[in-house]
């Protein structure tokens, strides 16, 4: 059984689908008593605005859309229908983007390998997800990364400037 997650592009908040369950998704405020699998606070979203669910017979994901206006996966338009999903679509819900990511595909190619043209090109893939770093942890690696950058800009100066006076 494929374990998938949906990670909000934005937020890159991470939501475990539950293969035994109806993941409920919409603003949380479904007369039907709905346990919602993902709340979003969004106007453009419907009440119940969708549903994801795992069919053992078939052996994979199903995104239904019960939504007035619709929502996309991979940029095509479903509305008041279902289709399957995989590892590397895109749902968009209202103004969120989700990313869909099999548990256990290493990476983009399924192989266990990444080539770096692979690693920079492709949109839908996150490295963070790969890594298993979190928003938090990318952004204390950059606030390094860019001070390891200027002592490097500053011991450069100071060399350059040893040099011309001849020191």
């Amino acid at each position: 059984m494929k374990e998938f997650v949906l990670i909000n592009e934005l937020t890159r908040e991470e939501h475990y689908l539950n293969p035994k369950k109806k993941n409920v998704i919409g603003r949380g405020l479904s007369q039907k008593n709905e346990q919602f699998f993902l709340t979003l606070p969004d106007t453009t979203v419907s009440k119940l605005h969708a549903t994801i669910t795992y069919d053992e017979k078939k052996g994979f994901w199903v995104f239904k859309d019960h939504s007035k206006f619709g929502s996309k996966v991979n940029d095509q338009l479903i509305h008041n229908e279902q289709v399957p999903i995989e590892h590397k679509d895109v749902i968009n819900l209202g103004k969120g983007r989700f990313q869909v990511y099999d548990e256990y595909v290493d990476d983009i190619t399924g192989t266990g390998e990444i080539s770096i043209n692979e690693l920079f090109s492709q949109k839908k893939f996150d490295p963070n997800r790969r890594t298993g770093h979190y928003p938090e942890q990318k952004n204390d690696q950059a606030k390094i990364l860019e001070l390891v950058g200027i002592v490097l800009m500053l011991v450069t100066f100071i060399l350059f400037f040893m040099l011309m006076r001849g020191e």
